[in-house]
């Protein structure tokens, strides 16, 4: 009798405790970060702002239909960053991505490979609790590449550039804008920071 309330007592600390232990080894979306983008190519992903996601499992492909092995994934609304690719070593030709939002929102991709980041807008929305590419993988088609801070589309980043932001911002902008190309600091939002980050890369 004795025995077994002893191993009734060990079972439930185990209980207790187990909890708390794998709870305290979870990792933070700041340590998330850190391991999955360390040279901060996109924006921080900060999950407690929305109670909802979606799960997204995608393969990235080039203008030939070829799979591209080493890329790094984002997801965009209009009003930033939603999810960041968790890589996984053994299968570097998938992107794993925990989309985070509200309602119906039409989101975008970002994808960064070869040194040059790819704007891809593919009609795609986040809906709450979504499996998306469980079955076969959602295919991100790569076009061409944005050049970012070319706002004009004049094949440069320059100080023209960086007016137009700012004549977009209060609401004349220029015939041409490319709006993909204007968020300079990847941030999903076309602000001043964009135009001020083009003047100190032009000085």
């Amino acid at each position: 009798m004795k025995k077994a309330i002893k191993w009734t007592l060990v079972l439930m600390a185990g209980l207790i405790i187990w909890p708390a232990a794998a709870s305290a080894q979870e990792e933070t979306d700041e340590q998330i970060n850190d391991r999955v983008d360390p040279n901060g190519i996109f924006d921080f992903v900060d999950s407690h702002k929305y109670s909802n996601n979606m799960s997204l499992t995608a393969v990235v492909e080039n203008k030939k239909g070829q799979i591209v092995t080493e890329a790094l994934v984002a997801v965009y609304a209009s009003d930033g960053i939603r999810g960041k690719d968790v890589v996984d070593p053994t299968q570097q030709n998938m992107a794993f991505i925990t989309v985070y939002g509200e309602g119906s929102t039409p989101i975008f991709f970002k994808v960064y490979t070869g040194g040059k980041i790819y704007v891809v807008d593919q009609g795609l929305n986040f809906e709450a609790n979504a499996i998306v590419g469980l079955d076969a993988p959602y295919v991100i088609k790569l076009k061409d590449p944005v050049i970012l801070g070319d706002v004009n589309g004049d094949g440069k980043m320059d100080a023209a550039d960086a007016v137009a932001i700012a004549n977009y911002i209060v609401g004349t902008p220029p015939a041409t804008f490319v709006k993909t190309a204007a968020d300079v600091n990847n941030d999903g939002k076309i602000t001043i920071a964009d135009a001020v980050a083009i003047v100190n890369s032009v000085l």
